[in-house]
């Protein structure tokens, strides 16, 4: 079913999105609530984190598909790839530009993993545009890059951070009716796929039962 599977992970990429932003806009305080002031540099490793786990979050659902077909020993090359990038910039970055790099080397090693698992798996799963939609997952970077630099660049000023996610509530509010559409249509969606697969099983099942007799 990959309509219902396309919706489902297109809305909870989203969820995660929204999810990171809330974190990334509000790190500072959450640094102050479960750290001390000695720990707010901190602040500045958060918004390449957070975008990296959404990264990571689209990988792992390519990665499922890998692991679908068995292509397991590409997920390790990889992952051995993606280390020695990591190794290699940190190694440069933090020289020139302090232990703050690593975060951002982070993210640029969770973006490059996503790329290479996409076009490996692109190569095998004919129907892989069907089931992860490129141009919602693009347009969800583009608007949290923009969160992003918001957060950066307005860390200190709380109430502009507290007014962006107003904005955010009121939206949502706004919206409610598709956004509820949405998530209705990802239930039936994951409702009509276990009726199919429920109906593959029982042709097996029948299919077997004729072949024993």
């Amino acid at each position: 079913n990959f309509a219902g599977l396309k919706k489902t992970i297109t809305g909870c990429s989203v969820l995660v999105a929204v999810i990171c932003i809330c974190v990334m806009l509000f790190a500072k305080e959450g640094i102050m609530i479960f750290a001390t002031s000695e720990y707010l540099e901190a602040v500045w490793f958060i918004p390449p984190l957070t975008l990296s786990v959404l990264f990571h979050f689209i990988s792992g659902i390519v990665g499922n598909i890998m692991f679908y077909y068995e292509k397991t020993w590409h997920m390790s090359l990889i992952t051995m790839i993606c280390a020695a990038l990591n190794i290699g910039l940190n190694y440069v970055g933090i020289i020139k530009f302090g232990y703050i790099a690593s975060g951002y080397t982070t993210l640029i090693c969770s973006f490059v993993q996503l790329l290479l698992y996409y076009f490996v798996v692109r190569k095998f799963e004919k129907n892989l545009n069907q089931i992860v939609d490129l141009r919602w997952f693009f347009g969800i970077v583009i608007v949290y890059a923009g969160f992003m630099a918001y957060s950066i660049l307005l860390h200190d000023v709380l109430w502009a951070r507290i007014g962006l996610l107003a904005l955010v509530i009121v939206l949502l509010i706004v919206f409610h009716k598709k956004i509820i559409k949405i998530f209705k249509s990802m239930k039936k969606g994951k409702t009509a796929a276990k009726e199919t697969q429920a109906e593959e099983n029982v042709e097996e099942v029948s299919s077997q039962g004729e072949n024993n007799g």
